[in-house]
């Protein structure tokens, strides 16, 4: 990190490289989290409670939340902030201080630093986030590979495409997927899974 031209001004760091966060205020470098993932995945001390938004892989939309799910969800993530607090950060601090590094707040260690997100409201529930936090939506190459004639003309001619992901969290059912496929079949789209 530190070369012969000086330290750089500012870091950007994945936010599960929690090592490099050492590094950076070992050296006093200033640096920017950058969670290149959906905002649940983040500690929930983070980001304010609201109301019908679901937990990280909960089995209902926020739409379909009721008083109930909502209270559960409170209760969570309260629960979960106390579990981390108490198991994980004992192990953690306990291998640090084993290795001749000082003891960190892992529920806080975060709270005041700025975070970007790469997600946009649209792909996220509506809801209130902290004035460190940016969306910055996908952060994508400016320049992609040109497409192939053949893949350009399939998607160019006919019907239109649909490009589904259901990403890497999701795990449909044989029935769900088949309903999927069918509706989208119906709808006379061609797909792109």
């Amino acid at each position: 990190i530190i070369t012969e031209r000086g330290k750089p001004d500012l870091l950007i760091i994945d936010y599960p490289a929690a090592a490099s966060f050492d590094i950076a205020d070992k050296y006093e470098i200033p640096y920017i989290v950058n969670n290149a993932d959906i905002l649940n995945v983040l500690p929930a001390n983070l980001i304010p409670y609201k109301k019908n938004v679901p937990l990280l892989m909960a089995p209902k939309p926020g739409s379909q939340m009721n008083f109930l799910d909502n209270f559960y969800t409170y209760i969570v993530r309260i629960i979960m902030i106390k579990i981390v607090a108490k198991t994980l950060s004992k192990k953690i601090n306990k291998f640090r201080t084993e290795r001749g590094l000082e003891v960190i707040d892992i529920i806080n260690r975060l709270k005041e630093k700025p975070i970007f997100i790469n997600s946009s409201f649209g792909l996220e529930y509506p809801q209130n986030i902290p004035s460190n936090m940016v969306m910055t939506g996908p952060l994508l190459p400016e320049n992609n590979d040109e497409i192939e004639d053949d893949i350009k003309d399939w998607l160019e001619k006919g019907s239109p495409v649909i490009y589904v992901s259901l990403g890497t969290l999701s795990s449909p059912d044989k029935k769900q997927l088949i309903e999927i496929a069918e509706g989208l079949n119906i709808a006379g789209y061609r797909v792109l899974w």
